[in-house]
């Protein structure tokens, strides 16, 4: 099961939380992804980075929302467009 391959503390917090409904935990998902993925384009503006552009915590973040059945993918990462 993907939920058993997400090694960090708060991302598994939030899928074992029993008091959350679904879409409260897909809210607080989308909110921990949409910060990381801020952290990320930071860090890769700056200069002194030496990041690969990988980044695993946005990986287990995005696979959490999988295993929720929301969709993570974001408008940088070339998805169909919304209106």
């Amino acid at each position: 099961m993907i939920k058993d391959e997400i090694t960090y503390p708060d991302i598994q917090k939030v899928l074992d939380n029993g008091d959350l409904s679904k879409s409260q935990k897909i809210s607080k998902l989308e909110v921990l992804l949409n910060v990381e993925r801020q952290l990320q384009r930071a860090g890769t503006e700056s200069n002194m980075n030496h990041d690969d552009g990988t980044n695993s915590r946005l990986r287990h973040l995005e696979l959490a929302l999988d295993a929720m059945g929301s969709d993570a993918c974001a408008p940088e990462d070339n998805c169909a467009a919304t209106l």
